[in-house]
């Protein structure tokens, strides 16, 4: 059995093959183009790999090293992982060698085992990240018996290098709750995604329901429960936290800051603070406005004007299909979409970065963007903190060029 180990060039500042030894001059240049061409054809399987890994933490950078045994017919049958650099996470470089498993290396003799180290380059920003490559995290369940809860950390300081706030998806079990807790320092959104849910709080504080597609925003400091009142299906929440801090606790239940943000209120008769109290808040006809020439519907939920607190701002919006809209900033103010149907293009400067449905859309504060629709309507939960973008919607005006 013959080992190669080979060198390549960069592929599109993705993929490349370390040096190594190869026994002839005229052997090496063979299984160079081999192996160089497979890589230029399965690029994307391993850029999928590296998203994968992206939508969980942006500073994923460096060396995967895989040793394959080629086939008959050049397929590869076996890979190993040899190793992988510091800042590259077991299950991508797992991720890697499985789809390795799926491709062909042309004019390799069968039995040969072939070194393939793999570098893939560090990214700066991420605009945009799919909900299916976000890791769930939570409490573990018993038997077949899910957890009470399971939380995916869509947007924050870790993934998209968020500064005024942080998003998650939280699944509550059925008959399940999140117990009784405080954000000492964040105010918090959340909107009903699926099912119906209960907001409870301290004594002398009515019990809240939140029907699919009602939003609450919650003062910080303020104790509450979150509650799944079915008991045949979970319900899917969508929060919000301004400024990030809170989700902390999801990556790391230990973390001294996450626990201090994320404050688990063990006293059952903690007294109702002074101030502001949630209140849920619905679609209704009188916080619906059209803008951009009739391009874009939004129906207004959480502002200032309901919630008393310019915290942040939260509505639904519907951008027309087949549809440019022109680039813009919101200078002190980041936005975050969740894409809930339809696809599109979010141009951040003149970079393209494509959408769709269940992917989240993170552009910072001062950022210039623009966007373009696909065949659809595309509908969306946005959110803007601190809030002031969304006051632009209810005049009609189109927004502000740089």
């Amino acid at each position: 059995m013959k080992r190669h180990t080979v060198f390549l060039p960069m592929l599109a500042a993705l993929i490349a093959v370390a040096p190594g030894n190869a026994r002839s001059a005229s052997e090496a240049e063979r299984v160079t183009a081999a192996v160089e061409n497979t890589l230029r054809k399965h690029a994307p399987d391993a850029h999928r790999c590296f998203e994968q890994a992206l939508a969980d933490r942006l500073d994923v950078a460096g060396i995967v090293e895989l040793e394959v045994t080629v086939g008959a017919g050049g397929q590869i049958k076996k890979s190993t992982v040899v190793s992988r650099g510091d800042k590259i996470p077991e299950t991508m470089a797992t991720c890697v060698s499985r789809r390795a498993l799926t491709w062909k290396i042309a004019d390799i003799e069968p039995g040969a085992s072939v070194v393939l180290p793999l570098s893939f380059a560090g990214e700066m920003n991420q605009y945009v990240v799919r909900l299916e490559d976000a890791p769930a995290r939570g409490p573990a369940g018993s038997g077949k018996r899910a957890g009470p809860f399971q939380i995916k950390v869509l947007a924050d300081p870790v993934n998209m290098h968020t500064r005024q706030l942080s998003a998650v998806l939280l699944t509550v079990s059925p008959a399940s709750r999140v117990a009784m807790h405080r954000h000492p320092q964040s105010d918090k959104a959340i909107y009903v995604r699926k099912g119906k849910v209960r907001i409870l709080g301290p004594k002398g504080f009515a019990a809240l329901s939140l029907a699919e597609g009602t939003a609450v925003f919650i003062p910080r400091g303020f104790p509450h429960v979150i509650e799944n009142m079915g008991r045949q299906l979970p319900v899917q929440i969508l929060q919000i936290f301004t400024p990030p801090g809170p989700e902390v606790v999801y990556r790391d239940p230990a973390n001294p800051a996450g626990r201090a943000a994320f404050e688990v209120v063990r006293d059952a008769n903690v007294p109702l603070p002074p101030g502001p109290v949630p209140a849920v808040i619905a679609v209704a006809e009188d916080r619906t406005h059209m803008a951009n020439e009739g391009k874009v519907k939004v129906q207004l939920l959480l502002n200032k004007e309901t919630t008393g607190s310019d915290a942040m701002a939260l509505e639904l919006i519907e951008l027309a299909a087949n549809s440019d809209f022109p680039k813009h900033t919101h200078d002190g103010s980041a936005e975050f979409m969740y894409v809930v149907k339809g696809s599109g293009t979010l141009f951040i400067g003149n970079e393209p970065y494509p959408y769709s449905a269940d992917q989240v859309l993170h552009i910072p504060s001062g950022q210039l963007h623009g966007g373009r629709t696909g065949p659809e309507p595309v509908i969306g939960i946005q959110i803007y903190a601190p809030a002031g973008p969304e006051q632009r919607f209810k005049s009609g005006a189109l927004p502000k060029k740089p």
